[in-house]
């Protein structure tokens, strides 16, 4: 078990890839983009929407951020639901929002 687990973009990613945490967490799917119509992908890329003139990077992250704040506002219920899924006794959470970052932690 792990004492305490900081959720990141490749382990997001990693859970939104897997139909169990899917399935108990449907915001997960918002995780996973589709980038250059390749389904399921999350790649960082330079190119630019040509509607908005947003970097797909920035849509990415802001969509993981998204995810996390979610997550870390969850109930109760399913915060202990992730903490087992994960086998974490604490879940540390970071969060970009308006260029600060916020910290959250989940823990049983």
């Amino acid at each position: 078990m792990h004492d305490l687990l900081i959720l990141d973009d490749s382990l997001l990613s990693s859970m939104a890839r897997n139909p169990n945490f899917v399935q108990e967490f449907p915001i997960l799917k918002s995780a996973i983009v589709q980038v250059n119509n390749e389904p399921g992908t999350a790649i960082m890329s330079k190119k630019r929407c040509g509607d908005c003139n947003t970097t797909v990077t920035q849509s990415v992250v802001n969509n993981m951020n998204q995810v996390k704040y979610s997550l870390a506002n969850m109930s109760k219920e399913k915060k202990q639901k992730l903490l087992q899924m994960l086998n974490a006794k604490q879940i540390r959470i970071r969060v970009s929002v308006d260029s600060r970052v916020a910290v959250y932690t989940i823990s049983d």
